[in-house]
């Protein structure tokens, strides 16, 4: 089959469909591509801004606290640990259940009231994911991730009395 032949083939119209349907059907294709390419654009921007956070934490620890090489090494094997049971127990429970029980051990454990930075953009995002409806948030590297679980929600998390003890 030649050019021509391929062409005039793609001009036809499918047995059933008119013209209109023809575009209708490429564009939804295109937005569909175009939607899981910001996703995975979205995710990386995620992925990157939580490994700085990491690297910004290990060179805090080494400032502040004096880690060097082996509890540094603890320290990273320490957070694979509680990724791994925080996927373990979002598999077995779900995102927001699993998401929650991290915050209040991160509490707990530190004795500082930990709370949702970003509260609004939050409540749309969880809005959004529930309805699973075709608005979709503009995200920025700029509202950051959770460390911990290296997951991708558009938030991270602040801590009131930053820098106290």
């Amino acid at each position: 089959m030649n050019r021509e032949q391929r062409r005039a083939q793609a001009r036809r119209k499918a047995p059933g469909m008119s013209y209109a349907g023809q575009l209708a059907r490429r564009r939804i294709g295109q937005q569909t591509l175009r939607m899981a390419m910001e996703d995975q654009a979205v995710a990386l921007a995620a992925d990157i801004k939580c490994q700085q956070m990491l690297w910004g934490a290990v060179i805090a620890l080494n400032e502040k606290f004096g880690f060097g090489e082996k509890r540094t090494r603890d320290f990273l094997e320490a957070m694979g640990v509680i990724a791994d049971e925080f996927e373990a127990m979002r598999a077995e429970n779900g995102y927001e259940y699993a998401e929650e029980k991290l915050r209040q051990r991160a509490e707990q454990v530190s004795g500082v009231k930990i709370q949702y930075q970003h509260e609004a953009e939050r409540a749309a995002w969880e809005q959004m994911m529930t309805q699973g409806s075709g608005n979709r948030q503009q995200e920025t590297g700029d509202e950051g991730t959770r460390i911990a679980t290296g997951s991708a929600s558009p938030r991270n998390d602040r801590t009131e009395g930053e820098g106290n003890g």
